[in-house]
Formats: structure tokens, C-alpha cells, sequence
């Protein structure tokens, strides 16, 4: 349990960055109230890439288990591939392009943050393939569906780690809050991409070797 936990809190990590979300944390953390609305968007974020994973994990297991006992002992040739497009994908990812300007959100009531937290989720589809990834080998380990839950709940508590850090640092240093959170936003938009680049590249490699282990068996 604790080599998968491992494995999920690596792929979390590359998951987590999110640039998206972190400049609309940042912007909602200059608005009146800005406490309860940050906290609501998390929240909506967090239950959103939440609810995406239990109904894919629990959801689609008998479905996900039947493909796999149907490659049987080719499932090596599924991982290597995957690592592969995981490769590729990090390899297409411009490093050094500028983050497009966001719009701010024009209604920060806590309830519409909450939803802008689900949406922008939900929209965020070219940051879901280390979530697929993460639910595969989920699906693999032949885990109680409390176990995929608990261990979904710990994906999502790294996934969101990031907004949460920063609402931390509005919390304990509200006077220096303001320039600190504009010096994180300028770091996330200028490096995050090549982060992420490299941090997706790390794992391709790492399902590729590891796949090439398991032909060997």
C-alpha cells in the first residue's frame, strides 16, 4: 500500500500543477471576503476531480478489470504505451509559452466560486491524463471500495495542495500576503509548464522501465 501511495503522490504532484486554478485562487484571494470565497473554490475543486475518480474507479472497475484480464500477461505492452503517450505528451508541451490571460470571475458570492471550482475542473481535460494513469494502477491493485475512496481522498488532498498553500499564506502573512501571492503567480505562470513538462516525461519513463520488468516475469 504504501509503494502505491508513493506512486500516486508523484503522479498527484505533476498533477497539481495547474496554472489555471492557481491564478483564479490568486485573484480571489485579492477580493473583499477573499477567505470563504478561496475556501469555497477549492472545495469545488476538490469534490470535483473527486467525484470524477470514484465514478471512474468505482464505476467502470468490473469494465477496466475484464480489459485486463483479457491482455493478461500482455498488460506490460498497455503500460509501456501509455508511458509512451505519456512522453510524447510532455514532449508537445511548450515550456517557454506565455499563460493566456484569464478572466477574472465577475461574481464571487462562495456559492459561484464553489461552482467555478467544479467547472474549471471539469474543464481542465488536457490535465486529466496523470489522473487516468493514477486510476489505472488504482484499478489494478484490487482495492475495497473504501481503500479506493480513502485513496482518492489522499490524491485530491495533494491535487489541491497548491491552493491550499496559498491560502495559507494569505492566513498567516495577510499584511506581506499581497506581494507574496504576486511574486507566486509571476513563478507559477513563468515556470509551471516546464514543471509539469518534466515531471510527466519522469513518469513515461518510469511506467516504461517498470513495464519492461514485468515482461521479464
Amino acid at each position: 500500500m504504501f509503494g502505491l501511495l508513493t506512486y500516486l503522490g508523484v503522479i498527484a504532484l505533476a498533477d497539481s500543477i495547474n496554472p489555471t486554478a492557481a491564478i483564479l485562487q490568486i485573484y480571489l484571494l485579492s477580493t473583499p471576503n477573499p477567505v470563504k470565497r478561496s475556501a469555497t473554490f477549492i472545495l469545488g475543486v476538490f469534490l470535483a476531480y473527486f467525484i470524477a475518480g470514484c465514478l471512474l474507479a468505482l464505476g467502470f472497475t468490473k469494465l477496466i478489470e475484464n480489459i485486463i484480464n483479457y491482455i493478461g500477461s500482455y498488460i506490460y505492452i498497455l503500460q509501456f504505451l501509455i508511458g509512451v503517450a505519456m512522453i510524447v505528451f510532455a514532449l508537445s508541451i511548450n515550456p517557454y509559452s506565455s499563460e493566456k490571460a484569464i478572466d477574472k470571475p465577475k461574481v464571487t458570492k462562495p456559492i459561484n466560486t464553489f461552482l467555478l471550482g467544479l467547472s474549471v475542473t471539469f474543464l481542465e481535460a488536457p490535465t486529466a491524463l496523470p489522473y487516468i494513469i493514477a486510476i489505472e494502477r488504482i484499478v489494478q491493485s484490487k482495492l475495497s471500495s473504501i481503500e479506493v475512496i480513502f485513496t482518492l481522498i489522499f490524491y485530491n488532498f495533494i491535487f489541491v495542495f497548491p491552493l491550499l498553500g496559498l491560502l495559507l499564506i494569505y492566513l498567516f502573512y495577510r499584511e506581506q500576503s499581497a506581494r507574496l501571492i504576486l511574486k507566486i503567480a509571476y513563478q507559477i505562470t513563468k515556470y509551471s509548464p516546464k514543471i509539469f513538462q518534466i515531471l510527466l516525461f519522469i513518469i513515461g519513463v518510469w511506467l516504461i522501465i517498470e513495464s519492461m520488468g514485468m515482461r521479464n516475469l
